[in-house]
């Protein structure tokens, strides 16, 4: 399981940290890199701190920063319950 912190600059900051399993994870970074690389008009910057010391910055749309956020909670949720069954 992968420890995750989101950080979210958009004026203000804005924290966001759960677990997530390793595929779960790599998912949640594909989808900051895509966004990043796809990222147009109004910006906010987002760090996604992940595994022992991976620290990045990504430059992603606004609702791409509420969808890292919401697959960060789903992926936590999920983590939780993997390890009930």
């Amino acid at each position: 399981m992968h420890k995750i912190v989101i950080l979210r600059w958009d004026g203000r900051i804005t924290t966001a940290s759960g677990s997530a399993l390793p595929d779960a994870a790599a998912r949640i970074v594909d989808h900051a890199v895509n966004a990043d690389d796809h990222a147009e008009g109004e910006t906010e910057t987002v760090w996604i701190a992940h595994g022992e010391l991976d620290v990045e910055p990504y430059e992603v749309a606004r609702e791409d920063a509420d969808h890292l956020i919401r697959m960060l909670w789903d992926a936590d949720k999920e983590a939780h319950g993997a390890g009930q069954e």
